[in-house]
């Protein structure tokens, strides 16, 4: 084709002339309904679409080919259409009826065209007109077809998936042909319905036993010519086996146990001397790892990759690491056998190897190997390129950091790092070595001198380091003077002129970058404090760069001279930093940081009404006081200072959990001034009607408002501001703000100066406040204050950034003034207002005003304390009433336990549903009491009565009057008062709770406190408290292999541990995992 059209053209100019002279000649011949050159000409058409020239005038001559009757041209039309159109194109519909007439011609051969046509060009409409047609050719019992058939329908599956159960039926009926064709087409359209539908997978999990006997034929057939390839028989079709039953046996312990045997003999007796047995067993391996296999069978299947690394081939040892990259988290003792043969790979030329086998070294690293890993890593990164050394970098400061025995063999492994790595360390490592040493004291003698020896060994280091070294040296440079390592080496004698001439260079030398530079200059100022003998050098050192072309070493060089000026500052401003916040590489290690961090400590709540109440009892609650308001303000809660404390009444009874019986507290003196200001607006205006308070006086600023309504409007108020500066410096660039609320409207006009003298003359600012909402509540006016002020003066320079006075925000009192308007619309539009003698009303108050306005608006309630709704605990499950698992849920703040100790049930599927609730009999607490060695007295802690069936020798006697219930979620108590003694028992159950996350907040968990009481302080008791729990699922649809495994789990800051047991459960392919544990002394 090429010779007839394009062979004289050499040039792209001359190849277009003759396609396009070539095209005409075509167009020519169509119009000419020439039918006998029709098809040369369709495919020299053909040929010019492929060299990317257009061709979308020959659509209609496909048609017409394929209408043919010749057998040639049929194929030639049908390869144009699969070339020229698609389903955008109207000519495409018209290809339906061609269709549908050849899958029902005589000769298979042009049946066959039909259907690679139709698996080619099919769009849904043309899919659902034909997908009979193929459903009919599927049960055809020519092989041929049979085969070009399953794999038109896996197109159409893909294409359509609702058509997928059309096939269900026919294509387990392909698993049983002979031929190898028709098999590797059934097995690969089984395969995509079955990772297209569950339900479908679950069905086809039955051939599996057919799968396996069919794997098995192969191996241990003899020799086929037909089918034999470097003698394996048919690797193909064992490959697509292998896939299938990967995909059949993931996560299903039946189907992975079937399969186990045959999946040994092909990991066995396949051999790997030709790249067609190394791929049967990759696909092996994959399997194996990919299903519930046997550890003996797994180690197998990591041995084969383990001989994979040692193949000459590339490509062979790519996917080895590659693969046990993916199965180190399954079985990594197995992958560490292998470990000395995944280190030579690091030696390898490819740098897609080295990648890899870098990523699966940093996987195999753990506590007993870090040291050997990392001398090989070591040698590995002096010579690697620079993007490996960047990434080693990163991985070994994270391996250390969760690994490493102790902080100083962290600090000298990643110092040695950074010493080969050179100038690839990324910045976070840089951050992350700064702060290891910053919240390390007990290195950090060694820290500062190891990297003062190493910068001073080679000034050119890479950039990285030094800037550790100059961060170190500035912030514990005197550690450096007298001090001597204890390694045998010769001592040696560090000076404070040596020190200043290291870090000095550091900052002069050529060959520092910008970086390097500011973190030397940083340095040298806080050199100034440690060393005082050196101040004049440091600064004569710092102001060389006053003018430095680059702008950031300019400013800090200026900022930093002029601060060295201010000797009563420089002392104070450049002393150590604290400690820095961890900043952990490892995502591991700073989630288990922050966990034990934020973890309470239970046993120190005593009381109910203490974890209810908190700090709300408390009058001196600066931060939860300015909390509320924040809730009912635009604008952000100021700086809340210490309020009087005022005694308040608590009740240490159940009854008043709420506190809704305890007395108000006095209102705050302190106050009055400022309700003045709301006042103005209720009074009428007279001539001498104005007031002074003050509003801000600290750090020398005194701020005073002078009210004022004279020749104003009612709705105005005059405010005239005088500011007083009785520091001893001048202030520049002085700017007051002040806000008011929604309510009202505040105009500004500009101060007198914005320089107000020290102890001099006072500067004023007036504005008016107008109220714009009449209906309001008088009293509803707030201000914020926010001066901001830059003192400079007498060679000193500080920046103070004040917020309004603390006695004018958190003394208020919030209340809900619906019922002040005169109407209810008002009142929905105003809602919380601060108003009254401005402390917080008490909490009955405020809902009971709450209760009455949802009850006059005819709105549900979100809790009714007044009406609560009658105990009805209910539990279940959408799929079936018997399916539930006696776990518990939350209810009241409990694991589903009732007012009389009862367990009810929970389910572990989804679909909850209301029924009505049923206890667990055998979920309970047992009371065992001992007194001298005899038990006294053994009980079921409930006093719920169960059948006779049920557990008839427990003694299910407790006496109700004896047992006592309160609930707030999500908290719960239960008191037990023993009959046979004066013992007292308190257990109190608390349920995780997320704000604003109800989904992970109603997960079944909850944690039991038990306290005992004894009253009778001449008898000596030892008491014991048993859980007994009942495993499984009550239901024989449901049942799976409910296995155990115990485990101790220390918890963080005490010399206690977490002991217990996890039960595991499979339930229709969910996995279930639940845990009970007790707290003990270790």
């Amino acid at each position: 084709m090429n010779l007839c059209i394009v062979r004289a053209a050499r040039t792209a100019a001359e190849e277009r002339t003759v396609v396009q002279k070539e095209c005409a000649t075509i167009r020519e011949t169509f119009r000419e309904e020439d039918s006998q050159w029709r098809c040369r000409n369709v495919a020299k058409l053909l040929y010019i679409h492929m060299l990317g020239y257009q061709a979308h005038f020959g659509q209609l001559e496909c048609l017409k080919l394929i209408a043919s009757t010749r057998f040639t041209d049929k194929r030639v039309g049908y390869l144009g259409a699969a070339l020229l159109l698609d389903e955008k194109t109207d000519v495409h519909l018209l290809i339906t009826n061609s269709l549908k007439s050849d899958l029902s011609a005589q000769s298979q051969f042009v049946t066959g065209l039909a259907l690679s046509a139709l698996g080619t060009i099919c769009s849904q409409e043309m899919c659902r007109d034909l997908a009979s047609e193929v459903e009919r050719l599927l049960k055809s019992s020519n092989a041929y077809l049979r085969k070009k058939a399953a794999l038109c329908a896996l197109r159409i599956i893909k294409k359509v998936p609702d058509l997928l159960e059309m096939y269900i039926p026919v294509s387990r009926s392909l698993i049983s042909e002979k031929n190898h064709g028709v098999l590797i087409s059934g097995i690969c359209l089984i395969q995509e319905m079955c990772e297209r539908s569950p339900d479908v997978l679950q069905y086809f999990k039955k051939l599996v036993p057919n799968l396996v006997r069919i794997l098995k034929n192969l191996l241990m057939s003899g020799y086929s010519p037909e089918h034999d390839v470097t003698g394996i028989s048919d690797p193909f079709l064992q490959v697509k086996i292998l896939k299938l039953l990967r995909l059949l046996g993931r996560n299903d312990s039946e189907s992975s146990e079937t399969m186990n045997d045959i999946l040994a003999q092909v990991a066995t007796n396949t051999e790997n001397s030709k790249n067609v047995g190394n791929a049967i067993l990759y696909e092996t391996v994959l399997t194996i790892m990919d299903i519930r296999s046997e550890s003996g069978l797994r180690v197998l299947a990591i041995n084969i990759l383990g001989r994979f690394l040692l193949n000459p081939d590339k490509n062979i040892r790519y996917v080895s690491l590659n693969t046990l990259l993916k199965t180190v988290n399954i079985d990594i003792t197995a992958v560490q056998r292998h470990r000395t043969t995944i280190v030579d790979c690091l030696k390898d030329p490819d740098i897609s190897i080295k990648k890899r086998a870098v990523e699966l070294c940093f996987a195999l690293i753990n506590g007993t190997n870090i040291r050997s890993m990392t001398k090989e890593i070591l040698i590995f990164v002096e010579t690697a390129e620079p993007e490996f050394k960047a990434i080693c970098s990163s991985n070994m400061y994270i391996a250390s950091e969760k690994f490493s025995p102790n902080r100083r063999w962290h600090f000298d492994t990643m110092l040695k790092v950074m010493k080969v790595a050179g100038n690839n360390v990324p910045d976070d490592v840089v951050c992350s070595m700064i702060q290891l040493i910053s919240e390390s004291p007990e290195i950090q003698h060694h820290a500062v001198f190891q990297l003062y020896q190493a910068a001073t060994e080679n000034m050119a280091a890479s950039q990285p380091l030094l800037q550790v070294a100059s961060w170190s040296i500035g912030e514990f440079g005197d550690l450096l003077i007298g001090y001597e390592e204890n390694d045998g080496a010769m001592p040696t004698k560090i000076d404070e002129k040596s020190v200043f001439n290291l870090i000095s260079g550091i900052a002069a030398a050529s060959h520092s970058t910008v970086v390097t530079k500011e973190y030397a200059l940083t340095a040298l100022s806080k050199l100034c404090t440690r060393f005082p003998n050196f101040e004049a050098e440091i600064r004569e050192a710092v102001q060389k760069f006053t003018c430095s072309m680059n702008l950031e070493l300019q400013q800090r060089s200026c900022e930093f001279d002029r601060l060295l000026e201010a000797k009563n500052l420089r002392d104070a401003l450049l002393e150590r930093m604290p400690v820095i916040t961890s900043r952990s590489l490892n995502v591991a290690v700073a989630s288990m940081e922050n966990g034990d961090a934020a973890s309470t400590d239970l046993n120190q709540v005593s009381e109910p009404s203490e974890l209810l109440l908190g700090g709300l009892a408390e009058s001196a609650g600066p931060d939860r006081t300015a909390d509320l308001l924040l809730l009912m303000n635009d604008a952000p809660p100021a700086k809340a200072a210490a309020q009087p404390t005022s005694e308040v009444k608590t009740s240490s009874n159940y009854e008043d959990l709420l506190g809704l019986f305890a007395e108000e507290p006095p209102a705050n003196p302190a106050s009055s001034d400022f309700t003045a200001l709301g006042q103005v607006f209720t009074a009428a205006p007279t001539q001498s009607d104005s007031k002074k308070l003050v509003a801000f006086n600290e750090d020398g600023l005194l701020i005073e408002f002078s009210l004022s309504k004279a020749a104003l409007p009612t709705n105005e108020l005059s405010i005239e501001v005088r500011f007083i500066n009785n520091s001893p410096f001048d202030m520049q660039q002085f700017v007051f703000q002040a806000a008011v609320t929604k309510a009202f409207q505040i105009s500004m006009l500009p101060p007198s100066s914005t320089y107000i003298p020290a102890k001099g003359t006072p500067v004023t600012q007036n504005m008016t406040v107008q109220r714009i909402a009449p209906s309001q509540p008088s009293s509803t006016l707030r201000t914020e204050l926010f001066p901001t002020c830059a003192i400079l003066g007498g060679g000193n320079y500080a920046l103070l950034n004040h917020s309004p006075s603390p006695a004018y925000v958190v003394t208020r009192r919030i209340v809900l003034v619906g019922f002040l308007c005169p109407t209810m619309e008002a009142a929905d539009e105003i809602g919380w207002k601060c108003s009254g003698d401005f402390t917080l009303q008490d909490t009955e108050k405020r809902y009971a005003w709450h209760w009455i306005k949802t009850i006059y608006n005819k709105q549900p309630f979100f809790i009714d304390t007044f009406r609560p709704l009658p105990l009805k605990p209910i539990y279940g499950s959408a799929l079936s009433e018997k399916s539930r698992v006696p776990c518990g849920t939350i209810g009241s703040g409990s694991i589903g336990r009732d007012f009389r100790g009862g367990f009810c049930k929970f389910t572990m599927l989804p679909g909850v549903v209301e029924h009505e609730e049923e206890y667990v009999t055998a979920d309970n607490f047992i009371v065992t009491v001992i007194e001298n060695g005899v038990v006294i007295y053994q009980q079921v802690l409930t006093a719920v009565k169960p059948s006779a069936k049920n557990l008839s020798c427990w003694a299910f006697n407790f006496p109700p009057s004896n047992v006592s219930y309160v609930g707030r979620y999500p908290l719960a108590w239960t008191t037990y008062r023993l009959p046979c003694c004066a013992i007292l028992l308190k257990c109190m159950q608390l349920s995780p709770v997320i704000p604003h996350n109800y989904k992970d907040s109603s997960l079944p968990i909850t944690l039991f406190l038990w306290s005992v009481v004894n009253k009778e302080p001449n008898r000596a008791f030892t008491v014991s408290v048993t859980f007994t729990f009942r495993d499984g699922t009550r239901n024989e649809n449901l049942a799976s292999d409910c296995k155990s495994q115990a485990f101790v789990t220390p918890l963080s800051g005490k010399n206690e541990a977490s002991v217990g047991v996890q039960l595991f459960h499979d339930l229709k392919g969910l996995q279930c995992c639940y845990a009970l544990a007790v707290a003990r002394s270790v």
